[in-house]
């Protein structure tokens, strides 16, 4: 009997983040609930945080990615997450990627100086992700200006969706849960090679 592939979804947070803030917590119960594996690495240092050593961090909980792999990545962890992808190697697939909050890179803010905040590499990322099974969140009042999530999803390829008065989808925009991001997560997981999705603009 041949055995059944577990689909796997990887959260990655951002800065001052944790597994257990924002709406992590309730991501996870919600895809406990649909029998789906979920990872949420505590990366280290969340106010001071080292790139490589939260790199580390993410590769020694993912392991081996595969199409059957799939990330959410909120603020800066968007930014962690491209450079995980730019440095797999060459020939590795994986299943798809949800940005909540996320920009390209390219500016540098106090208090990161231990991270690479340089522009992201579209070239060393785009061949590991498939088509059409990339999103962008962004809020309209988030304060990271919408140009940077317009950017980072054209650089990917990915589909952008703008809601109305998220911020930056995290508890200090009284954010707790994102049914829409969960949405998004579940077309991604059932996609299958027929179903045709367009890289619109959606406002909710």
């Amino acid at each position: 009997m041949q055995k059944a592939i577990m689909k796997r979804v990887i959260l990655i947070h951002g800065y001052d983040g944790s597994p257990d803030r924002d709406w992590f917590p309730w991501m996870q119960e919600q895809l406990k609930k649909e029998n789906i594996i979920c990872i949420a690495p505590h990366l280290p240092e969340p106010t001071n945080p080292n790139l490589e050593q939260w790199l580390k961090t993410i590769r020694n909980a993912v392991g081996t990615p595969d199409p059957q792999t799939f990330f959410i990545a909120h603020s800066l962890g968007c930014l962690t997450l491209c450079r995980y992808l730019e440095r797999l190697p060459k020939e590795t697939k994986i299943g798809g990627v949800i940005f909540v909050g996320g920009s390209p890179g390219g500016r540098n803010p106090r208090g990161l100086e231990n991270f690479d905040m340089s522009k992201i590499n579209p070239e060393l990322i785009n061949p590991h992700l498939p088509k059409n099974r990339v999103v962008q969140f962004y809020g309209t009042n988030d304060f990271i200006p919408q140009e940077f999530a317009t950017e980072l999803a054209t650089l990917l390829g990915a589909k952008l969706i703008i809601e109305k008065d998220k911020g930056h989808y995290s508890e200090d925009f009284n954010v707790h849960k994102v049914p829409s991001v969960l949405d998004e997560l579940k077309l991604l997981l059932r996609w299958e090679k027929t179903k045709k999705r367009t890289n619109v603009v959606s406002h909710k």
